[in-house]
């Protein structure tokens, strides 16, 4: 019988260069191994793991964890230098693999001196975001349960993103920590078509959310639901940072199944208490908020299409994958300034946004393209 020891990591374990020196070790069929005296430490190659794979215990440690390395000490009744040797092993291999070492026995969960989830260091006071933006008319998040599995992804893949503190108006009314899961789930249900006030925790900034059945159509232009997370552009400089967002961007996509979402860095942000304001050198993004009159003639770091806009850009899918239903399309390295539209080319003419040389804040939301698969048209289409 052993005793068994976890590590949940971003990196995979670099075997044998990060195992302690001094404890004589030997490969053997693929595993490391230290042995004396009639016990032995046995470390075992790297898996690469999903996240359902990763224990509730350990997911919100860390962003991006994506592999498991597992060590075993035999027998379990090895004296305490061999039980000290274990442990050893498992703080070296989880500080340079950044992860986190998982007890099953003990059911602890150790984080070793230099692993953070968010590493400190300075906050200046202009920054860029990267924004997950979604656009929809109906779907899960609109039916019964549909909130809880948003906040549920929420608190599994990016707890940051829950509220420190939520309300109608400021200062907001609630605390999370005090009001719990249900009230916030159950607010949310019931508030999640008007404007709210979410102070999120760095490095996410902002959290928007419009979400109303209907089908958009008013006399200000169309006005789809809405869903948008915004978080601090450094966080990609950070271990599995970009991992964790592209997790969550698969996941919120498939929860709320939208007609077109993206994913891109604005800059010119600036800081400002518990959230942050913009003023006229900010980047926009091409969409004024719930307002849509077409697809965008950039994509960003990565776009997602739903069957809307599947059936009248059909180029896309060669350059993207499809997971149930739904066309994902993305860079490799979101922290880059490359835009997908550079790879699978831009919207066709008809179904892009039309283009009139203003900004989106000074832009007539009720010119339309000529191609129109949403609920419609709600106005002529453009020449």
């Amino acid at each position: 019988m052993s005793y068994d020891i976890e590590l949940w990591s971003v990196r995979s374990s670099d075997l044998p260069g990060a195992l302690p020196a001094n404890a004589g070790w030997e490969e053997q069929a693929g595993q490391w191994v230290s042995s004396k005296g009639g016990w032995q430490v046995v470390v075992a190659q790297s898996d690469r793991v999903e996240p359902e794979d990763v224990p509730e215990e350990v997911m919100p440690l860390l962003p991006g964890i994506e592999y498991l390395t597992r060590l075993h000490l035999e027998p379990v009744s090895a004296p305490r230098s061999a039980h000290a040797l274990l442990a050893r092993v498992a703080r070296s291999l989880a500080k340079d693999a950044h992860g986190v070492v998982f007890d099953p026995q003990e059911g602890s969960v150790t984080t070793p001196p230099g692993v953070k989830r968010l590493p400190g260091g300075g906050r200046p006071d202009v920054f860029s975001v990267i924004e997950l933006n979604w656009w929809f008319l109906d779907g899960p998040l609109l039916e019964e349960g549909g909130v809880s599995r948003l906040v549920g992804t929420l608190e599994s893949l990016l707890p940051e993103a829950l509220p420190k503190r939520y309300g109608e108006f400021e200062p907001p009314q609630f605390r999370y920590d005090v009001e719990g899961r249900a009230h916030f789930e159950d607010f949310l249900a019931e508030n999640m078509g008007t404007l709210l006030v979410w102070y999120p925790s760095r490095p996410v900034v902002g959290v928007w959310i419009d979400a109303h059945p209907g089908d958009g159509l008013t006399r200000w232009g169309f006005t789809p639901s809405t869903f948008s997370i915004t978080v601090e552009a450094s966080a990609l400089e950070m271990p599995g940072w970009q991992l964790a967002l592209e997790r969550l961007w698969r996941e919120v996509s498939l929860l709320i199944r939208p007609f077109y979402g993206d994913v891109r860095t604005l800059g010119g942000y600036i800081r400002g208490g518990a959230t942050y304001s913009v003023t006229a050198e900010t980047e926009q993004h091409p969409v004024d908020g719930p307002r849509w009159n077409g697809v965008p003639r950039t994509l960003g770091h990565a776009a997602v299409l739903g069957p809307p806009y599947q059936h009248v850009w059909p180029e896309f899918q060669r350059h993207a994958e499809s997971v149930d239903g739904l066309w994902f399309g993305s860079t490799a390295a979101w922290a880059d300034p490359s835009d997908f539209s550079e790879t699978c080319g831009p919207p066709p003419d008809g179904v892009a946004q039309p283009v009139d040389g203003r900004t989106p804040y000074e832009r007539d939301w009720t010119l339309y393209p000529k191609v129109w698969p949403l609920p419609g048209p709600p106005a002529p289409p453009t020449d």
